[in-house]
């Protein structure tokens, strides 16, 4: 839906064809603008010390590049303001966030871009401004998952910190919409590691047409949040049941 508005598209008259006609959709009068992610006034520079302190951790301070242009690929924007690491304070909407506290808290002192441009709407980024406290005053690497990790085959596969590759092993075709994908993990013993009432994020990236006319994964970043099929105990896979 929000795709649709960022393309001047009616949401409420979608046409789901391969090709759909010029006639089918109506145009709406809006244009995709530049998503004002920061606060007017605020001009304080915030150290990497600062940003990784006790006061920090606890009102989870983090980061998220520039400003946002809904044209605009995540790489080349991110390349593009790669310098321009605004920081913002997460305690504020604890309560609000639907995600819960907790999803914010784990990201403190960290750069959360991707995750943060691939999840959330435009209203959500404009209202990110209001949490707006200052800029990094220097360019490091502070991206999720950075932090070393024992590889070892015994421990569960998830990580709540890092990001985990996983790859399409089978499709079950369990009606007319709806199908079954397994997707194997690391080790054939390991155990996937999630935690009762939990879900897991899995993320890709549209495919887009290249110049030689192929389509290849290089378009904007998707992610989405699926409850597995699969149970504690099954090892070496994951199952999701996907519409």
């Amino acid at each position: 839906m929000q795709r649709l508005k960022n393309e001047g598209l009616d949401p409420s008259k979608p046409d789901f064809s391969m090709n759909p006609p010029s006639r089918s959709v109506k145009k709406l009068e809006i244009r995709a603008s530049e998503v004002q992610m920061t606060k007017p006034g605020i001009n304080r520079k915030i150290s990497v010390g600062e940003l990784q302190s006790a006061r920090a951790k606890k009102e989870a301070w983090f980061i998220v590049k520039g400003e946002v242009r809904h044209s605009c690929d995540l790489r080349l924007w991110n390349e593009l303001y790669k310098c321009d690491c605004q920081v913002y304070q997460g305690k504020g909407f604890f309560n609000d966030h639907p995600g819960g506290a907790q999803s914010i808290e784990i990201v403190a002192g960290e750069d959360v871009t991707e995750d943060f441009m691939a999840i959330h709407s435009s209203d959500a980024k404009r209202q990110l401004a209001d949490f707006h406290i200052g800029t990094l005053d220097e360019d490091v690497d502070l991206k999720q998952g950075n932090e070393p990790e024992n590889e070892n085959a015994t421990r569960s596969f998830l990580n709540h910190k890092k990001w985990k590759k996983i790859v399409l092993a089978n499709i079950m075709e369990v009606s007319k919409d709806a199908k079954m994908y397994r997707f194997t993990l690391e080790n054939k013993d390991q155990k996937l590691g999630l935690p009762f009432g939990q879900h897991v994020y899995i993320r890709l990236r549209r495919k887009v047409v290249d110049k030689a006319g192929v389509q290849v994964p290089e378009g904007d970043l998707v992610q989405r949040a699926y409850t597995p099929l699969s149970t504690r105990d099954d090892r070496g896979f994951i199952d999701m049941l996907i519409k």
